[in-house]
């Protein structure tokens, strides 16, 4: 997701949740930031605490998550996050 430019984020996250089958997992590594998403600020483009959340509203659950706080070049955080789809 960091490595497109944010005008396809509305379409991708949907998708990559989409690939996520019943019992299964998605492991998400994402830089996380605060400040606005823009083409000029990337890449890479930080996602900020909203689009790693958003996952959550595809119908994934988050099952672990560990957050590194400001250990990159832009001081931004960065998030290990597991979810999982529970659907049967």
């Amino acid at each position: 997701i960091q490595a497109l430019p944010p005008k396809y984020e509305d379409t991708v996250l949907p998708t990559i949740a989409g690939f996520v089958a019943p019992g299964g997992r998605l492991l998400a590594v994402a830089i996380v930031g605060d400040g606005p998403r823009s083409f000029d600020a990337g890449p890479p483009w930080a996602l900020t605490k909203e689009h790693v959340s958003s996952f959550e509203s595809q119908g994934l659950t988050v099952s672990d998550q560990f957050i590194r706080e400001k250990p990159s070049k832009r001081g931004d955080d960065v998030w290990v996050t597991t979810y999982t789809r529970n659907d049967t």
